[in-house]
């Protein structure tokens, strides 16, 4: 009895120490006339443009509003699609890789960067705790980006 407790113990401490969950609290990405196009709830229910358009997991995995799998958050920061191809990277900060394009980023006010010049993209509030997921939700749903 005492070694399946502390099989437990071990169990619980093992996951509880995993560092590939994405930590996020509720945010809203709006866009330069201040209209929300993203909101990601507590719970990780994402809407875009009012309609429930997925999920995100605090384990990176992203889901569509059937709740299929669209895509993958990896705790290196590889953004992966369904096919297992990388997306973008993303930093810990929220600083999105792009091949062949200059980095995009949320500076201190929760204004979206690149290359130094302000997109007028508005991420609120600006927690940096919410970075790295509001980047991810930003490049699948934002419509920035051809994939």
């Amino acid at each position: 009895m005492k070694n399946i407790f502390y099989a437990l113990i071990a169990a619980l401490t093992l996951v509880s120490c995993n560092d590939d969950s994405l930590s996020f609290s509720a945010f809203t990405i709006k866009d330069k006339a201040g209209m929300v196009n993203i909101a990601v709830a507590e719970d990780g229910t994402i809407t875009s443009w009012g309609k429930k358009a997925g999920t995100l997991g605090h384990d990176g995995t992203v889901t569509d509003a059937t709740g299929r799998q669209t895509a993958t958050l990896s705790g290196n920061g590889l953004l992966t699609g369904l096919d297992g191809n990388t997306l973008v990277t993303i930093d810990d900060d929220g600083t999105i890789h792009i091949e062949n394009s200059a980095e995009l980023s949320w500076n201190n006010a929760g204004e979206l960067v690149k290359g130094g010049h302000k997109l007028g993209t508005q991420l609120t509030p600006s927690d940096k705790i919410s970075h790295r997921a509001a980047s991810v939700v930003f490049y699948l749903y934002s419509g920035m980006f051809a994939r």
